[in-house]
């Protein structure tokens, strides 16, 4: 095999990402772990989206555990934000890691999207006297 057949061969590389779902009665947090790449986010796109049902009213996108985020991962957090808000649903992303944060901001996400520094910080607040 000469160097021109070797990148003509499809490279196969393991999909690394998991989502797990935490529903409280105010809120409900998916946290993200791993890459939220190309090879990763058609699958993590079905399951944000199938969190935006009846009775949700706030999706915390736990993103602490995230790695590495491309473009097709930020596409998947505006389009989860865009389906959500058309539901009436709020959606904050929450703790991202110094690399992902500093994408969304020079892409100018961090102007579109709620960016909380902390999961504590993302949820919601109960008012006092309560």
């Amino acid at each position: 095999m000469t160097a021109v057949d070797a990148t003509r061969e499809p490279v196969r590389v393991a999909a690394q990402a998991s989502l797990s779902v935490l529903s409280r009665p105010a809120c409900t947090i998916a946290s993200l772990e791993g890459e939220l790449d190309i090879a990763t986010v058609p699958e993590l796109r079905e399951r944000l989206l199938g969190l935006l049902g009846p009775g949700v009213r706030l999706l915390i996108i736990d993103l602490s555990g995230v790695s590495f985020c491309d473009v097709a991962g930020l596409a998947v957090l505006i389009g989860t934000q865009r389906r959500a808000t058309a539901r009436g649903i709020v959606v904050r992303l929450a703790a991202p890691r110094p690399q992902v944060l500093k994408l969304l901001r020079i892409t100018g996400l961090d102007h579109r999207l709620t960016i909380c520094a902390t999961l504590a910080d993302a949820l919601p607040t109960v008012p006092q006297g309560m």
